[in-house]
């Protein structure tokens, strides 16, 4: 390379450092450091590299010495509002009421609540769509509509878009997002949220949990209190706690043994299909984002029913890993969706790869499947049977969530039904892709410099 060429090559770098760090309101030796500590990790939390910072925000979704947790958030910014029956009354008449349709609108982790809203509001007789904002600027929005835009940072350009576009046609506005944000103000109705800090912004972590929790107050709790709050988020706090030791995932996680049995087969980054069925599919939605925001695959998400053809010769390939997240099993009656897709009807997946093992190849599915264990000494359960029997993870790819174990009696057996094990669903999908990010960390150079390089871009 030339001195001349060189030179401008740096000058063009140092440009765009200069901008990105001023972009971040920091200087340059702030911003330079930050990558640095983000690409290596110390052997202590004086400098914690992007990896640890990653499981601080899971950490840190409960109260740390250092940082206030998602309960407190909400105590202290927003519960005040919450709490009031009138307000709570008038959002759940304009959602939970309405003759019209609800569209609900977000990106990236806070679509994935949109898609969770919406299940919710379907089992309350409402119709309700959900999609990114830019698309439903062009959908046929009636005044007797509502339209609910989930944001975080109450910025979004495409909501802020979609929020005149509802106006204009006389639709309400709900927006469910950071009080006095631009979205805040543009809306008919605000649900505030509560603000928290994540030291890696983008993987949005305890941003989807303070939403999910504060629309579960507002919409769905009978008589909604910081304790019930409180006790719901300790018991997801505990949960993920305890899969750790010392800041690193235990050997005895279940989440660190299924990433370790890809490990074994070498297919951790593998481009997994993501199938779910039922209430499944709002935890699927967020499945295939952290696979692609923590992991950079490229996953798939379909109806467990509808993966063939295509997906099925990636599974017979032996490119690609079926991901499911069963529902509870008073959901899969009177016959379960999943069984019946994986195993048992004619057009069964397990059938299909039979078909064509029959030319020659592998019959062992590529299976991993996250599932409740509601299973005592008396019953089983024959779909988590068959996956651990017939998965070439055996029993490894199969992770079984017992929230009971971490709810004490703050929170009623009825409620656990509901929204505490959504909240657990949503920190195994954080706990298993974390996993397997911590799995290809020290070994996958170009997926760090991928992650390193998509934080400070």
């Amino acid at each position: 390379m030339s001195k001349v060429v060189q030179t401008r090559v740096e000058s063009d770098l140092q440009n765009r450092i200069e901008e990105k760090a001023d972009q971040r309101g920091e200087t340059v030796s702030e911003f330079v450091r930050g990558i640095l500590e983000n690409a290596i990790e110390a052997d202590d939390d004086t400098t914690p590299g992007l990896k640890s910072r990653l499981r601080r925000d899971l950490d840190e979704i409960g109260a740390t010495d250092d940082e206030r947790g998602v309960a407190d958030a909400i105590r202290e910014d927003t519960w005040d509002q919450l709490s009031r029956p009138a307000f709570r009354s008038e959002v759940r008449n304009a959602m939970l009421e309405t003759a019209g349709v609800v569209y609900v609108a977000g990106q990236g982790s806070s679509r994935s609540v949109g898609h969770w809203l919406i299940g919710r509001l379907q089992n309350h007789g409402r119709q309700a769509i959900v999609n990114a904002a830019e698309p439903l600027l062009s959908a046929p929005i009636e005044s007797d509509d509502v339209v609910v835009l989930v944001s975080q940072s109450g910025e979004t350009d495409a909501c802020l878009d979609l929020a005149e576009y509802a106006a204009d046609r006389g639709a309400t506005v709900v927006g469910v997002t950071a009080p006095e944000s631009s979205i805040a103000d543009t809306s008919d109705l605000s649900v505030p949220l509560p603000s928290v800090t994540e030291h890696v912004s983008q993987y949005a972590t305890k941003s989807l949990i303070a939403q999910v929790t504060t629309l579960q107050t507002v919409l769905f709790d009978e008589d909604p209190s910081l304790e019930q709050i409180e006790a719901r988020l300790d018991a997801l706090t505990a949960f993920v706690r305890d899969q750790f030791d010392d800041g690193e995932l235990r050997d005895a996680s279940q989440f660190k043994r299924a990433a370790a049995v890809l490990e074994e087969y070498n297919e951790t980054a593998l481009d997994p299909i993501v199938a779910s069925a039922g209430t499944g599919h709002r935890y699927g939605i967020e499945a295939a984002q952290k696979f692609t925001e923590f992991l950079y695959t490229n996953p798939t998400h379909e109806h467990i029913g509808s993966v063939r053809d295509g997906a099925l010769n990636l599974l017979f390939d032996e490119s690609a890993y079926l991901f499911t997240i069963l529902p509870p099993r008073d959901e899969r009656t009177p016959t379960d969706p999943c069984a019946e897709h994986l195993f048992v009807g004619e057009n069964a997946i397990i059938n299909e790869l039979l078909f064509k093992t029959n030319a020659g190849g592998s019959l062992t599915p590529r299976l991993v499947a996250i599932a409740l264990d509601e299973t005592d000494d008396d019953e089983t359960d024959s779909t988590i049977e068959q996956i651990g029997h017939q998965s070439m993870y055996g029993e490894d790819g199969v992770i079984l969530l017992s929230p009971e174990t971490y709810v004490d009696g703050a929170v009623s057996t009825d409620d656990l039904s509901r929204s505490t094990i959504d909240l657990f669903v949503y920190g195994s999908v954080f706990l298993f892709t974390y996993a397997l990010l911590n799995q290809r960390w020290d070994t996958d150079r170009q997926l760090r410099r991928t992650i390193i390089k998509q934080t400070y871009a």
